[in-house]
């Protein structure tokens, strides 16, 4: 009687075993393994040398901060403009504020050097305004600032607030220094004017918003779609 009740305990605890792996299972295979990586000991260096570390989200790889780079990745130098009153921005001119301040928060570009071949390491781009759209989804949607903001395993924008400067403004052309960071599109969306993604201290989401071509921002850059890469 005794062995009977034994086996029975064994046979019930086995068949507890194999439901909780099943389910555990089901579980697991309604999350992607796309979804659930994120590679933070990658990096990629620009033309200059520098250094960015990247970040997986999705099937996306980012760089977790800006870029810095003072030439396009065929050596071509970018044009200079001094972050001062009397700035002045050719048109249609691909154009850099060296931020020699705190070289942390990443150089300023025009969109007319965002829209340059070659700004972004090789192999890596400016990314769209819906490439910017997945990326905040992937992190829990515009107002989950949690993850946009976090140092340690994700995209990190708030210690990467760079301001933004317009060259129209001539009493003060400079905005928002590491208060707010305004991030570059490759988005045109409307004459002379592109998207930008926009995220203040005070701030609680990310917002987009479309500003001058002739603006200087912050630029991210993105690693073509990994799964297109894997099959390609």
């Amino acid at each position: 009687m005794q062995h009977r009740k034994t086996h029975n305990h064994i046979y019930y605890l086995s068949l507890f075993v194999v439901l909780l792996t099943f389910n555990s299972c089901k579980i697991q295979s309604n999350v992607s393994s796309e979804d659930k990586q994120s590679i933070f000991d990658s990096t990629v260096v620009d033309i200059d040398g520098n250094i960015y570390h990247a970040i997986q989200i999705g099937n996306q790889l980012w760089m977790r901060s800006n870029l810095r780079t003072s030439r396009y990745n065929n050596g071509a130098s970018i044009r200079k403009s001094p972050a001062s009153n009397n700035l002045s921005t050719p048109k249609e001119v691909g154009m850099i504020i060296i931020n020699s301040i705190n070289n942390h928060y990443g150089n300023l570009y025009n969109y007319y050097a965002v829209i340059e071949e070659g700004l972004c390491p090789s192999g890596w781009h400016v990314p769209s305004a819906d490439e910017w759209s997945t990326m905040i989804q992937k992190l829990g949607g515009e107002c989950n600032l949690g993850e946009l903001s976090n140092t340690n395993n994700g995209i990190d924008l708030y210690n990467e607030m760079g301001g933004m400067v317009n060259p129209e403004n001539i009493i003060d052309p400079i905005s928002g220094y590491e208060e707010t960071g305004y991030w570059w599109t490759s988005s045109n969306i409307g004459r002379n004017t592109a998207a930008f993604y926009q995220l203040s201290k005070s701030d609680s989401c990310i917002q987009k918003s479309g500003a001058k071509e002739s603006n200087f921002l912050s630029v991210r850059c993105v690693k073509k779609n990994i799964s297109e890469r894997k099959s390609n």
